[in-house]
């Protein structure tokens, strides 16, 4: 093997591991979503809400289960909360601004429709699920254009 193949060689594992996590990575970011899943409460949403998105699910069906839609956002007052929404059919963009609405959802619904189970590659879209405290049911109503000067600072979303 030439230097050149090696430096080339050498050059693709290490891009390659930037990339690729570690199982113990995955074990300790399931435990953690985990945990601050399990400390999430469950409401309806009261009255008409705006929400900035920083991060979102689109509703999904697993053989005989689903998913509904599942997205995290900050409040105009800057709270984050996630919100789930069964009916609504498109994707949005990390940095839109949706108008979430009142809807009733059935008891029987709000018992076995729940977000999907996700860990993503990003610490940050992880540390998310940690920063909230509450889950509304609710419908989307409207999205706005993404805001381009999207940029939060996770100390500021997650408030203990």
């Amino acid at each position: 093997m030439t230097f050149k193949n090696f430096t080339y060689l050498l050059s693709v594992i290490t891009l390659a591991s930037c990339y690729v996590r570690s199982s113990d990575y995955w074990r300790n970011e399931t435990k953690k979503i985990e945990d601050c899943r399990s400390k999430w409460t469950y409401k309806d949403l009261q009255r008409e809400q705006e929400l900035t998105v920083l991060l979102f699910s689109p509703k999904q069906h697993f053989d005989l289960s689903f998913f509904p839609n599942f997205l995290i956002g900050l409040t105009e007052t800057k709270d984050t909360i996630a919100f789930i929404d069964k009916d609504f059919e498109n994707r949005i963009e990390i940095g839109s601004k949706i108008n979430l609405v009142p809807f009733e959802w059935t008891e029987v619904e709000k018992e076995i429709i729940k977000p999907a189970f996700m860990v993503h590659k990003k610490l940050k879209d992880n540390d998310l699920y940690c920063a909230v405290k509450e889950v509304y049911y609710g419908k989307i109503l409207l999205i706005e254009k993404r805001d381009e000067n999207l940029n939060y600072n996770l100390s500021e979303v997650i408030s203990e």
